[in-house]
């Protein structure tokens, strides 16, 4: 993803992805990533640390765990539900952490 580290928006939903583009993690503007329906099974850590992350959607996945998540105080929605891990619905509105 070299050359693309001011990239706000990434909609990859619905494409069989099975990894994280390597360098995603260096896209530092980041708001949105949309990875739904695909074949993900693991998030690297630095993916969901990007401080301006607002929406993070994997969820009908094939996650085993949890992503490692830093709840910044952008973050808005954050979803994992459909994946092996969960159960249930488990989807986090977080609409202000400093309030």
């Amino acid at each position: 993803m070299q050359g693309l580290t001011g990239l706000e928006y990434v909609d990859c939903s619905k494409n069989q992805i099975e990894y994280l583009p390597i360098g995603l993690e260096d896209c530092h503007s980041l708001k949105t990533l949309l990875l739904k329906s695909n074949c993900i099974r693991e998030v690297p850590a630095d993916t969901c640390h990007l401080p301006t992350l607002e929406v993070v959607d994997l969820g009908d996945n094939l996650l085993e765990k949890a992503p490692p998540v830093n709840f910044t105080k952008n973050l808005q929605l954050f979803n994992v539900q459909g994946n092996k891990f969960n159960k249930g619905i488990f989807i986090l509105y977080l609409y202000s952490l400093l309030a």
